[in-house]
């Protein structure tokens, strides 16, 4: 019985109108300026929405950063373990107590398209949950003297495993930003006589945004 030690990492979300708006609505990507503001204060109302839910105090940010010392999930700090301890022959699939979050689930899987062209078996785990946590950081899988030796010009293991949650991640943003502006930009029903009908209209909208924002588990 080996005990793995705890991997604690810092990481650092920053939330502003000036980082986020160029990556949610990028150079050529049509759209309405009040939808932009629209979009982003949901995004933002997401995130204090998470942030809440984690106990995490956003009031105390500075200069719209939020920072934290946070470890590692266990999966991820079982797989950096194993990939810095060759000498180890485990069995490539991780049981835990519980399904793999959002951010765990897509490392893996990034982890695993690019394992081969470094030599390097998958690793799997038993599912996942799709839960998103802020308190998730990214970890590093190799030793210092591991990344020298498999680095070739300008590609290391670390790199090409960020390189796809990155395009991953950013396709499921894509997505919900997309569907978000449609529900921002739709044109409100005409106002009905009938009580009934206007609580039906406020109603879909209220369903609408919260089903966009349980596609990323806001």
């Amino acid at each position: 019985m080996v005990s793995v030690p705890a991997a604690r990492r810092d990481i650092s979300i920053e939330f502003s109108q000036r980082n986020v708006l160029p990556i949610i609505f990028p150079p050529g990507k049509a759209v309405k300026p009040n939808v932009e503001t629209t979009v982003y204060n949901e995004l933002l109302k997401g995130l204090q929405a998470k942030a809440d839910e984690e106990g995490i105090d956003m009031k105390n940010m500075k200069e719209e950063t939020l920072s934290m010392k946070v470890n590692v999930h266990a999966e991820c700090t079982l797989l950096a373990y194993h990939l810095q301890h060759p000498e180890i022959d485990p069995y490539h699939y991780f049981g835990g107590s519980k399904l793999s979050c959002h951010g765990c689930s897509t490392f893996f899987s990034s982890f695993n398209l690019v394992a081969k062209s470094f030599g390097l078996s998958q690793f799997f785990t038993k599912g996942c949950h799709s839960k998103i946590y802020l308190r998730w950081p990214c970890p590093s899988l190799l030793s210092e003297a591991q990344q020298i030796r498999l680095r070739s010009k300008d590609l290391s293991l670390d790199t090409e495993v960020r390189k796809r949650m990155i395009a991953v991640l950013g396709t499921e943003l894509a997505t919900y930003v997309d569907e978000l502006c449609v529900v921002v930009d739709a044109p409100s029903p005409p106002l009905s006589d009938s009580t009934a009908a206007s609580g039906d209209s406020r109603e879909s909208q209220k369903e609408g945004r919260e089903r966009l924002r349980a596609l990323l588990g806001m």
